[in-house]
């Protein structure tokens, strides 16, 4: 930008580093709400001709055994089906199903009434994927009636209904079944985590020895529902999966996973979920190189099946638990406050003119994030990674000459800006290396910022009132402006009050002005009027980021 004076003497950046911790945004809740495959199984009784006398509820029965063929798989999905696959429940799926659905069907005739009654009884079980067998088990209803199942018993339902007609059960079934409580026990019995503890926050960016592991501990896994009370059956014979990723390092421990080898699996047996015994212990490498940046992410998985169903290398990743981040470098924001100004008796460059005086201001300010470069036993060296000018500003108002005799009036103004805002800049356009030495306690940041191109604004006006002519004449500036500022900021930290010795955060304020010999500050001043010139800093180190699911 045109301007009267002359640039300062110290060519030195004036530096600001903000840091925003961007936060994370609203991450989903990690869920269990996984669909379940159901194979159906369906033994039916005919009335029996003989046998032994039940009463129950004012009727008297003839229980034997008469199979009835007539009630099957498929009369039972025909008429009940979209009673039970409201829920979760794929029904009669033959894919390994997690669950069986098991219905008996006993046709009766009242012995005093001679009316014909019938009774549907429908077991939930958990069976863990393997495929039930056409015997299944066999258990009572009422201490009278069979009722077969396959698997861990989990819920029962039971009908009756007048006459023998399997369409009348639909209404009564739909009546006691409820899609929430399905729901509700198929997560309690599952016991799959929706939530982790974290036992301590690792940070493996300032790793001295490739060759040690980092050893992250996982603990207190909660399932979305308490577990099931008073089973009379061991439902709890499963174990639920965690699937572990590292997006650059390596995962050494677990199983293997098919399709994502950068991920490993690991199992805790349902029973433990809930309490401190739920525990996962992973063995982390660092990745290859200087820079140890990485994501490690933990996720459920709904495979609930049986390892001799569903091999571990099969795991399929659920909803994410946990997920943390170090990325390891160091971000801000550099900026730099420029001022001069002055009257026609205030400065030797205002004086040169009648009239003359200036208000002539500069600001701007650039974000960058720095990654690793090298470390060098403790003194670690990071370069830019990214860059984006924030803002700039730039702003001229001056009255160049005021000249006015006799009637006889001629004046000379300008008025100028320049400003820009928001775009990447390019290696070139922001160079700056960061070391830290954590054996000295020292840091030291330097380079350039070298941006140009910046369109001014803006307009330069004479106006002449001289009798009998009184015209005035401007013109645009043109031209384009920018920064090119070296910078060199040093300084100490305390690194007894660090961890590993390395800061968390670097600040400090200086007037560039107050650096400068008196004698020197006191010409400069003389010559282009009243000068600031100031510089501050605050660098801080990217912190280990912890996000839940």
């Amino acid at each position: 930008m045109s301007k009267p004076g002359a640039r300062r003497p110290l060519v030195v950046l004036a530096a600001t580093v903000l840091f925003a911790a961007a936060g994370p945004g609203r991450i989903a809740a990690a869920t269990s709400d996984c669909p379940r495959n159901c194979e159906v199984w369906a033994y039916g009784y005919a009335p029996a001709p003989a046998g032994s006398v039940v009463e129950r509820w004012g009727h008297t029965f003839k229980i034997e055994d008469v199979k009835d063929p007539s009630f099957n798989r498929a009369a039972f999905l025909e008429n009940l089906g979209s009673v039970f696959s409201a829920s979760r429940l794929r029904l009669d799926t033959k894919q390994s199903p997690e669950y069986s659905l098991t219905a008996t069907f006993h046709k009766f005739v009242d012995e005093k009434s001679g009316r014909p009654l019938s009774l549907l009884i429908v077991i939930l079980g958990f069976n863990g994927g393997r495929t039930g067998s056409g015997t299944g088990n066999q258990g009572t209803y009422d201490r009278a009636f069979r009722a077969h199942y396959h698997g861990s018993r989990l819920l029962t339902w039971a009908t009756w209904a007048q006459g023998h007609d399997l369409a009348a059960h639909g209404p009564l079934m739909a009546a006691e079944v409820s899609a929430a409580k399905i729901n509700e026990t198929l997560t309690a019995c599952e016991q799959v985590p929706v939530d982790v503890t974290l036992d301590d926050t690792p940070y493996w960016c300032d790793q001295g020895t490739r060759s040690d592991p980092v050893w992250i501990n996982l603990s207190s896994f909660q399932a979305a529902a308490e577990k099931l009370s008073a089973m009379g059956e061991m439902v709890y014979d499963h174990h639920v999966r965690i699937v572990v990723r590292a997006e650059r390092g390596k995962i050494e421990n677990g199983s293997a996973v098919d399709e994502d080898p950068k991920a490993r699996v690991f199992t805790i047996h349902s029973q433990e979920i809930g309490d401190r015994r739920s525990r996962v212990q992973i063995e982390y490498r660092l990745p290859d190189g200087e820079d140890n940046s990485d994501v490690i992410t933990v996720y459920n998985s709904c495979e609930i099946r049986y390892e001799s169903v569903i091999p571990l290398s099969e795991t399929k990743k659920g909803s994410m638990l946990l997920e943390i981040e170090n990325q390891c470098g160091w971000e801000g924001t550099l900026t730099m406050s420029e001022t001069m100004q002055a009257g026609e008796k205030e400065s030797l460059l205002a004086a040169l003119t009648p009239g003359g005086e200036y208000d002539i201001s500069k600001n701007w300010g650039v974000r960058f994030k720095l990654k690793r470069e090298a470390d060098a036993g403790g003194r670690f060296r990071y370069a830019v990674d990214e860059a984006r000018l924030l803002s700039f500003k730039e702003t001229l108002e001056a009255t160049l000459f005021m000249m006015e005799r006799e009637g006889r009036r001629i004046e000379g103004t300008s008025r100028q800006g320049a400003s820009s805002r928001g775009r990447s800049l390019s290696k070139g356009e922001c160079d700056l290396d960061f070391i830290v030495d954590t054996n000295k306690g020292i840091y030291r940041l330097w380079g350039k910022i070298d941006v140009q191109g910046i369109s001014i604004q803006g307009r330069d006006e004479v106006e002449i009132k001289v009798k009998p002519v009184d015209e005035a004449r401007g013109e645009s500036p043109g031209g384009t402006t920018g920064i090119d500022e070296p910078v060199e900021i040093t300084g100490k930290f305390d690194k007894s009050q660090t961890p590993e010795g390395v800061p968390e955060e670097l600040k400090g304020r200086k007037d560039l002005m107050q650096e400068v010999p008196a004698e020197f500050r006191e010409f400069l001043e003389d010559l282009g009027g009243k000068q600031k010139y100031i510089m501050t800093w605050e660098l801080r180190r990217k912190a280990v980021r912890v996000t839940k699911g």
